[in-house]
């Protein structure tokens, strides 16, 4: 029988990886250039750029928190929202998504939601 924290990690890795109702998240950001990354949706406050760091920074804090770290909270709202608005470089924005797969790739980690 599965844990709650087994449940709600398999549910995290399966929303993000398109297992779900949501689209497979590496897949809508792949193929996107730098500049289309750097721009704002119609209506929306932030860049597609802004967003994808916005997961990171939360994947990556929620990550050390179950790696046994203690990550501090965010001050302020806005500390969970890192970075320019728009990549500088293809490099950047690629190197930007290849650190969110590899985020996604450790929650996928056999047993990482396993309670001890």
């Amino acid at each position: 029988m599965s844990t709650p924290e087994e449940i709600l990690g398999e549910n995290l890795v399966r929303s993000l990886s398109g297992l779900e109702a949501h689209v497979d998240t590496v897949s809508a950001l792949e193929g996107l250039t730098c500049e289309v990354a750097g721009r704002w949706p119609t209506s929306s406050p932030h860049s597609i750029y802004q967003l994808v760091n916005h997961l990171i920074y939360w994947q990556e804090y929620c990550l050390a928190a179950i790696d046994g770290n203690d990550p501090p909270p965010p001050e302020h709202a806005s500390d969970g929202w890192p970075g320019k608005e728009r990549p500088a470089s293809a490099d950047e924005w690629e190197g930007t998504v290849a650190r969110f797969r590899r985020g996604l790739q450790k929650a996928s980690s056999p047993g990482l939601f396993m309670s001890s």
